[in-house]
């Protein structure tokens, strides 16, 4: 992400006075910092957070989107949902 200019995207929308919401998205004040172990350390924390809140969730089905691009994401979730006769 770096790479790529997250750097620059959070500058930019920074100084357009982001709501408190934004800010404290995880990863704001890292790439704010270019702190990518921060970065990096924010993340799996949020992720480990998420595995033990869905480990306790039942009742739906999980769509594996690992290496997926946008559009092969967009189309496993579909595949799923019209298996399930949802749309």
């Amino acid at each position: 992400m770096f790479d790529r200019g997250i750097n620059a995207e959070v500058l930019a929308a920074d100084s357009l006075g982001p709501s408190s919401t934004a800010r404290a998205a995880v990863g704001w004040d890292e790439a704010l910092a270019c702190d990518l172990d921060g970065l990096i350390t924010r993340t799996w924390q949020l992720a480990r957070r998420q595995r033990t809140w869905f480990r306790k969730m039942t009742g739906f089905d999980t769509v594996d989107i690992t290496n997926a691009t946008g559009e092969e994401s967009a189309d496993r979730v579909m595949g799923v949902l019209r298996a399930q006769a949802m749309i």
